[in-house]
């Protein structure tokens, strides 16, 4: 898991006699953060061109349960590069995943092969964090400190399961409040792969609006992943 602590933008400097100022970013502070975006990308363009993959064991579970992201699941992980370097390993995993794997599991590992630290487990997105992306702003004592997850490798991952993704029926299981971004909410639903397995995932954050009229148990529409099943794309809600 790589975790970016990146200083906030340059923003346009404002006077306020009101409070504190939350200003736009200056032309310079786009650039910047648009040169970090880019750079981001590049990160994801390696593991697609020189990713090499190994097997590893997992060797800790673990949740961490934040105030301002809710429940998040960790797997921890030790595998061997190519030229039998021992490294360890953690990245962030959705609930699905989380329930299938134990101790001592095997698990295939994708690391870069000039730099096997840069790891994640084959399939589970290093930037994906919540499965909404953005700049996510932790303000300490009025500064702003940002951790920046791309949202290019999600929606390169989206666009495929839209098109390619496998189609099943799922069922509405909970219809949960976010809390970022406010007033929105994500619906949350169970599934069946082509094995018979049941599968768990949820949509982007929608609008109130949008979700007026759903209930648990309410049939939707989803696309999955053929190699990696546990990884699923909300489509639509079918009518009842």
């Amino acid at each position: 898991m790589e975790l970016l602590l990146v200083r906030h933008a340059r923003p346009l400097r404002v006077e306020s006699l009101d409070g504190p100022a939350d200003p736009p970013l200056s032309p310079l502070g786009e650039r910047q953060a648009a040169a970090l975006a880019a750079w981001l990308s590049v990160v994801e363009l390696r593991y697609e061109r020189s990713g090499q993959v190994a097997n590893g064991s997992v060797v800790r579970l673990r949740e961490e349960d934040s105030a301002n992201w809710g429940l998040s699941r960790y797997v921890a992980y030790r595998f061997s590069t190519a030229d039998r370097r021992v490294v360890d390993g953690e990245s962030e995993v959705n609930l699905s995943t989380y329930r299938q794997l134990e101790l001592g599991a095997p698990v295939s590992v994708q690391y870069l092969s000039e730099d096997a630290t840069w790891n994640r487990l084959e399939g589970q997105n290093g930037w994906e964090g919540a499965q909404w992306v953005g700049a996510v702003a932790l303000i300490i004592g009025g500064s702003a400190l940002f951790v920046l997850v791309a949202k290019t490798a999600r929606e390169r991952t989206e666009r495929r399961l839209s098109t390619e993704g496998l189609l099943a029926s799922a069922r509405i299981i909970a219809i949960v409040r976010r809390s970022v971004p406010a007033d929105h909410w994500e619906i949350r639903y169970s599934y069946r792969d082509q094995e018979g397995r049941e599968r768990q995932g949820k949509s982007w954050a929608l609008r109130s609006a949008e979700v007026q009229g759903w209930g648990v148990g309410d049939r939707c529409r989803v696309r999955y992943d053929e190699r990696d099943p546990a990884n699923s794309l909300f489509v639509e809600r079918l009518a009842p």
